[in-house]
């Protein structure tokens, strides 16, 4: 924004949409996934590289789902960086994310409960069961949101276009086959971009 009023206005209200967004079933570490995701668009925005990969770290700490900004380099910075850098940087974050993920899962290894549960079957039966929730979600909140993130699509930074497209397609599909009906909370990291997009 040109006016830094208007953006600290955004920021603010963004938040508490945020915050209303998450505390449906909320995480401990929910809300530090917003802020790490949006602070790492930031920092890749501005050219940032190192900055970003130090917080890629501490991300991958706090949530798994860090693999999601790696897709969003591997696609937007492809033929922008110097292809040494490129392959550096995707390949640094490749290593950082699976030793980190090894460390953790070796660290809770002893603890209850699978790798991961597939379940495509009961989310969309937990849709189909509840339709009017259904279609409050889908069209009270979600196209809502999307129409104003699409609108004048041409005009948004290409940065959150591609950060759209790359990120918020794989948190659906994950959503709809690992997940659970009306965990608006799993897509945290799609709402600082679909909150700069409606801008």
């Amino acid at each position: 924004f040109a006016d830094d009023e208007y953006a600290g206005l955004f920021s603010c209200i963004g938040c508490e949409i945020t915050f209303l967004l998450i505390l449906l079933g909320v995480k401990v570490y929910d809300i530090a996934t917003v802020m790490f995701f949006a602070l790492s668009l930031g920092l890749l925005a501005r050219g940032k590289l190192s900055m970003y990969y130090l917080v890629f770290i501490i991300a991958s700490i706090n949530r798994e789902t860090t693999f999601l900004l790696t897709l969003f380099f591997i696609v937007y910075f492809y033929n922008k960086l110097p292809f040494r850098q490129y392959c550096l940087g995707v390949a640094y974050q490749g290593t950082s994310y699976i030793a980190i993920k090894l460390a953790i899962m070796a660290v809770y290894a002893g603890v209850p409960g699978t790798l991961m549960q597939w379940r495509p079957v009961e989310v969309i039966q937990g849709y189909v069961d509840d339709p009017v929730w259904f279609a409050v979600l889908l069209f009270g909140f979600f196209l809502g949101f999307v129409v104003l993130a699409l609108r004048r699509w041409s005009d948004k930074p290409p940065l959150l276009r591609v950060a759209f497209l790359t990120i918020f397609p794989v948190q659906l599909i994950l959503h709809i086959f690992l997940g659970y009906s009306y965990e608006i909370r799993v897509f945290a990291e799609a709402f600082p971009i679909l909150l700069l997009l409606s801008a």
